[in-house]
């Protein structure tokens, strides 16, 4: 009988099923994580969150200027430097039709209301009941400043315009669906 002498053969290695399951469903499993992580870096730029902020923006859309303005007059805000990016602001949205300038006032005060919601309920007890006795110290002077120069129309007046009505629902919506009883005492 001839003798072959032939080598063995050589075969590719072969990765096993279960090797290739390891590897490839976590691989599977991170990718719509790391797209969505992606997407979110490049996507989503930061809102100004301070007055210098603010004021070194330059283009803002209708929706930025709303939370901005109502982030700007939060109790929590900067008082130094929220005058001038207050003014800044209404330069701003004074760029604006009429109709699209209310809606961002309008839209601006409920995020007010909003904003100093969540901060009030975030300061200890003792700083809340000095603020609700500044508030209620001020209300009182400013009502009667309000009764000594203007009469009861004015103040319908000022009621009257969608701001004020934005301001009355809004507060009404605080007042009955987010305060608690012991809050709304």
């Amino acid at each position: 009988m001839p003798h072959y002498r032939s080598l063995p053969k050589t075969r590719e290695p072969q990765l096993s099923v279960t090797r290739n399951r390891k590897i490839w469903i976590p691989l599977l499993c991170a990718m719509p994580v790391a797209a969505l992580l992606i997407w979110l870096v490049t996507a989503l730029s930061p809102e100004p969150q301070t007055a210098r902020d603010i004021l070194a923006k330059k283009s803002w859309t209708p929706e930025e200027l709303s939370r901005a303005m109502g982030q700007i007059h939060s109790i929590q805000s900067d008082r130094r430097e929220r005058d001038d990016a207050i003014d800044y602001l209404r330069h701003q949205i004074a760029n604006y039709p009429p109709e699209i300038q209310t809606q961002i006032r309008c839209d601006a005060t409920r995020s007010w209301i909003r904003n100093s919601l969540s901060q009030f309920r975030a300061l200890p007890a003792n700083q809340r009941a000095d603020i609700i006795a500044r508030m209620q110290a001020n209300t009182n002077r400013t009502l009667d400043e309000i009764e000594k120069r203007s009469s009861t129309q004015d103040l319908r007046n000022a009621q009257s315009t969608p701001e004020g009505r934005a301001f009355a629902d809004e507060m009404t919506r605080v007042a009955f669906a987010e305060l608690s009883t012991d809050e709304r005492r």
